[in-house]
């Protein structure tokens, strides 16, 4: 009979043709993939290096805050009375400043402000030490050093019932 052609060589032709398509077609889009992945990428990567400069500005901002407070209540120990209502009156600028909430009870503001009372209360001005502390947030009354402030106020006052509830 005659010769026919193997199918093997054929097979194989046309399987070496499609191969090349395949890998061309797989290498177009490997390059598409990738330039969609770097585009994709790109602005995640740059908000993630903005992240650590922010957290390390955040974190710089409340150790300054910290160590102003830190020495107004050295201050108030030491007994400068001047030095302290300043650093106290400085911490709470730079948190109004800043935008934090002054009037709420959160810790350096609570502090600024127990510090502010406290002086109050050495300068002899029980009423407003008195006032603050009845008109301030019942979250800051619950403190113990408000409680204590204000008992004080009070027995100086001659409230003296009133300052044993506290």
């Amino acid at each position: 009979g005659a010769a026919r052609p193997s199918r093997g060589s054929g097979f194989t032709r046309a399987r070496v043709r499609n191969r090349g398509m395949v890998r061309s077609m797989t290498w177009t889009r490997w390059l598409w993939w990738c330039g969609f992945v770097v585009v994709a990428l790109l602005p995640g990567i740059a908000l993630a290096q903005e992240r650590p400069a922010r957290a390390a500005e955040a974190e710089a901002l409340a150790d300054e805050y910290e160590a102003v407070a830190a020495d107004g209540e050295r201050a108030l120990r030491r007994g400068e009375l001047t030095a302290a209502a300043a650093h106290f009156d400085e911490l709470l600028e730079m948190l109004a400043e800043d935008g934090e909430d002054i009037t709420g009870v959160g810790d350096l503001a609570a502090r600024a402000r127990l510090g502010l009372l406290e002086l109050d209360l050495r300068r002899g001005r029980y009423e407003v030490v008195r006032d603050g502390l009845a008109g301030g947030p019942a979250e800051l009354r619950e403190r113990r050093p408000a409680r204590l402030l204000h008992a004080a106020a009070l027995r100086r006052l001659g409230a003296h019932a009133a300052a044993i509830e506290l």
